[in-house]
């Protein structure tokens, strides 16, 4: 398991990434129940930072997996149409 400074540090690198390349998804980081525990007095460990941070990964590479499948799709839709016109 990773230290508390690592963890840290690889959330905000993931959190820098989301804010730079997908913007879109800054919103959802701070809908996220994940970043609060829900008890009255909330202890961050590293179990709750390892969890947040997986679920920031999880977020960027579906939003990725999806991005790239409509994009192929797009791609394949105008190589048809291309095709369709020319014969």
């Amino acid at each position: 398991m990773k230290t508390e400074q690592e963890l840290n540090a690889s959330i905000l690198a993931v959190t820098m990434t989301i804010h730079n390349k997908y913007p879109e998804l800054s919103k959802y980081i701070e809908e996220m129940p994940v970043t609060i525990p829900d008890v009255q007095s909330p202890e961050i460990n590293n179990k709750h930072l390892e969890n947040y941070h997986n679920t920031l990964v999880s977020m960027v590479d579906g939003y990725q997996k999806k991005k790239r499948s409509v994009i192929h799709k797009t791609i394949l839709r105008h190589s048809c149409l291309r095709r369709s016109r020319l014969t």
